[in-house]
Parts: C-alpha cells; sequence; structure tokens
C-alpha cells in the first residue's frame, strides 16, 4: 500500500493506494511548518510501504516532511514538476515555477480525458488552465480564491461587515458580508464561464475546496472531482514516470 499526500497552502490532504483506488481519504489544517501530530497519528496507524508526497507548503515544512519520513524508514518521493514533464508537457516558460498541485491536477484531468480539456483548482487562488488535444499544458489564469477575495475586500477602510445574515442562498446581498460573498462567488464562476467559451474544450474538471460550489454554480459543462491532486499523485505512484 501507498500512501499519497497533498500539502495545500492551509491543509494537508491524504490516501492510501492499493494501485487501483484511493483509500480512507482524510485531510487535517496546517498552520505553520511542523508535519501536524494528526497527520502523524494518521499515517502511523496505516504503514505505507511508500510514500508520494506533494508540496506548496515552505522548504522548512518540506524539510520536515522528509526528515519525519526518513526517521520512519519508508521510500519517499516529493514530487516535482520538472522531473515528471515527459507525462504533461507545459508551455510554461520556466515549468519550476509551475505549482505542483496545479501540474497534478493536471496529469489527472489528462488521463481522464484524453482531449482537450480545461482544469479548475479552486483553493486559496483559483487557477484555470488549458490542454490541448496533444496533451501539452498550453498555460491558463490565476484569480485569487473565494475567501482571499472576500478577505482583501472587507479589510479595506469603508467597508463595514458587521451584523452579516447568515442567508446563503440569496442571489442579491442584503449586507455588506453577503455582497462581497455573492460577488466574489460570481466573479470565480463568471471567470471559468469566460475561459469555456474561450476555450471551448471538450471536458471540463473542476477540484478543490471551493470547487463543487463553482461546478454547481456552472451546471453539466463541468465535472467536479474532489481530489484531482491525489488522483496525479497516484498516476506516478502506478507507475507512468
Amino acid at each position: 500500500m501507498k500512501l499519497l499526500i497533498d500539502v495545500g497552502n492551509t491543509r494537508i490532504k491524504w490516501a492510501w493506494f492499493d494501485g487501483e483506488r484511493l483509500l480512507d481519504q482524510q485531510a487535517c489544517m496546517r498552520d505553520d511548518d511542523v508535519v501536524p501530530q494528526d497527520a502523524r497519528d494518521a499515517w502511523s496507524a496505516q504503514p505505507a510501504a511508500q510514500v508520494w508526497f506533494s508540496s506548496v507548503a515552505s522548504p522548512i515544512f518540506n524539510h520536515n516532511m522528509q526528515t519525519y519520513w526518513q526517521t520512519q524508514a519508508v521510500d519517499v518521493r516529493s514530487v516535482a514538476v520538472v522531473d515528471y514533464l515527459s507525462l504533461l508537457p507545459t508551455c510554461y516558460r520556466d515549468p519550476a515555477r509551475l505549482g505542483v498541485d496545479r501540474w497534478l491536477a493536471m496529469l489527472a484531468a489528462w488521463q481522464r480525458a484524453q482531449r482537450a480539456v480545461c482544469v479548475v483548482v479552486c483553493g486559496t487562488a483559483m487557477t484555470v488552465d488549458w490542454i490541448d488535444d496533444h496533451g501539452v499544458h498550453q498555460g491558463g489564469i490565476i484569480v485569487p480564491g473565494l475567501q482571499r477575495m472576500q478577505d482583501s475586500l472587507s479589510l479595506a477602510p469603508g467597508i463595514a461587515t458587521a451584523g452579516a445574515s447568515h442567508e446563503q442562498d440569496q442571489r442579491l446581498g442584503r449586507d455588506t458580508q453577503n455582497g462581497l460573498r455573492i460577488g466574489a462567488e460570481m466573479a470565480l464562476v463568471g471567470a471559468v464561464a469566460q475561459f469555456l467559451d474561450q476555450q471551448q474544450p471538450k471536458a471540463c474538471y473542476i477540484s478543490g475546496g471551493n470547487g463543487e460550489l463553482v461546478a454547481a454554480r456552472l451546471g453539466a459543462a463541468v465535472e467536479y472531482q474532489a481530489d484531482l491532486v491525489l488522483q496525479g499523485l497516484a498516476c506516478l505512484a502506478k507507475g507512468y514516470e
């Protein structure tokens, strides 16, 4: 059994991989450079023969992660985009600067679609990427994520967010906080919709923490996949390298 770990900006997600399926997916919060005890407890409860992990965390966190697994005497593979470009080439001017989580989500989407596909990951930032019919990443866009977009305005002078209602199904905000929330949701959905209209993909997959919300707004034009990054790690762990 292999353990696959996706280290994001605010959360760590993981699953065990039996060669065909992702099993027992779990997650915990991450807010500093220490490998969380909750994660270590879960990992030790089901020892793995091999660990694959991707990370957008700091070099200090990544060093701590490597050190932890070395003390467990487990074969650990830290994924870097430049090591696997033969599987999914990119037109990025500097592939080393392409986020590994973004690339892994694209790898999983390409393995599923095998045709021109749009890949959306809704996290701290929202990325929207285009892979052509030949399996080459042609580029994409990056916009602030849902919470980041709301926070950037709520902290601005003159924006009063106190006294907000808890209604979540309004189409129009009747207080400042809900106006910010609805506006941010519409901005994300609108960005994806415009991208789809521009590129006319044959498939579109959406993932990430707010992916389900964006996918629901877009309807049948897209397919929500909760764990594209872990699926991408599974592609590597299965032997596509």
